[in-house]
Order: structure tokens, then sequence, then C-alpha cells
């Protein structure tokens, strides 16, 4: 079980401030959208858990990567088990783990995103055929199936988009998540997307 002073001191040591009253359930939104943004890298790179673990470590983030991030091989009943049974110290430490290592992560593929969204313009703005680039290409199927498992497993996910997203809109919103990575790749993403997350909650 998590230590609650040791998740607030966390907090405070990282400058990610917590509002006064949340909720279990909107911690699990929370990490339904951090979710999407690890499952966005994910699709568009692959990242040997080893690494994860190891950038977990030098971030000093003490839980086993395996609590923080969603991996393909999470059974139906592990998922459901994760969300009915976790308290709200324990996914303050899941989100805020996983709201740092999303921003680190995307700090170490800025390079790889900036390729990846000006092939999304290009895509819009001259309406170039999707299956003519590889890198959106295979990106968006792996996105795809991923999001759909996740949708048939998370009552989270359900909630909030539904029990199928249209494939158009799942495509919108795959580039998306890549145009939001690359926006908190910068020095102070971590905080900016932390930002974004809980201030609807304040």
């Amino acid at each position: 079980m998590t230590n609650q002073n040791a998740t607030l001191n966390f907090s405070r040591w990282r400058g990610l401030p917590i509002p006064d009253q949340i909720t279990i359930e909107q911690l699990l939104i929370i990490k339904t959208k951090l979710n999407l943004l690890w499952e966005a890298i994910a699709c568009l790179i692959e990242i040997p858990q080893e690494h994860l673990s190891r950038l977990a470590q030098l971030l000093q983030i003490e839980l086993p990567i395996e609590e923080i991030l969603p991996f393909s091989n999470l059974s139906v009943d592990k998922n459901l088990l994760l969300e009915s049974t976790a308290d709200i110290p324990q996914l303050l430490a899941q989100v805020q783990g996983q709201t740092i290592l999303v921003h680190n992560l995307a700090k170490q593929q800025q390079m790889l995103l900036r390729r990846a969204v000006g092939l999304i313009e290009q895509v819009n703005t001259y309406n170039t055929d999707l299956r003519q680039i590889s890198l959106l290409k295979d990106y968006v199927e792996k996105f795809q199936n991923r999001f759909l498992v996740n949708s048939m497993v998370s009552p989270v996910y359900q909630k909030l988009y539904g029990d199928k997203l249209p494939i158009e809109q799942a495509n919108k919103l795959a580039f998306k998540l890549l145009i939001e990575l690359l926006f908190y790749s910068n020095n102070q993403g971590d905080r900016l997307l932390w930002s974004s997350l809980v201030q609807q909650y304040q």
C-alpha cells in the first residue's frame, strides 16, 4: 500500500499540486487519459520494458513500472481489479509517476514526434493518402488495435469514448495524441501536462 504522506511529498517535490478534493473516479479518468498518451508513444516506437524500468529508477519513481503503465498483456480481470480496488493515495502515486514518465519519454522521442506531427500536417494539408506514409500507417494500425482492446476492457474508456469509436474518429484521436505529446516534450511539459489533467478538478 502506498503511504499517503509519501505521495503528497512526492507531489510537492515534483511541483505537481494536488486538488483539495479529488475522487477515485476523477483519478481514474486522469489515468485513462495518461494511458492513451502512453499508448500513443508505444505505438509510435517500441520501448523495451527494461528501459522504462531504468528510466523510472533514474527519475526516482519508487512504484514498479507495471503499476504505472498499462502493458498489452494485462488481462481483463486484472484491469478491472486495478480500477475497482485502488485507493486515492495509490492512484495519486500512479498518475503522478505516469505523468513524469510520459513527459520524459516524449522528451526523449521529441525528434520522432516532430517528424510524425510534420507528416500529420502533410496529410491534413495535402490530403495525402495515409497508406503512403509508413510511419503514420503503422502507428495508426497499432493504435486502433490497442484502443479497441482497452475500450473492451476498461469501463472508464467506455465512459469517455463509448463502446466503439468509429475508425475516422480513432485516427483523429491518434493524431491528436501525437500533437499533445510533442507539446508536452518541452522542459516544463510535466507540469503543463499535470495542470491540464487536474485543472477541471481545482
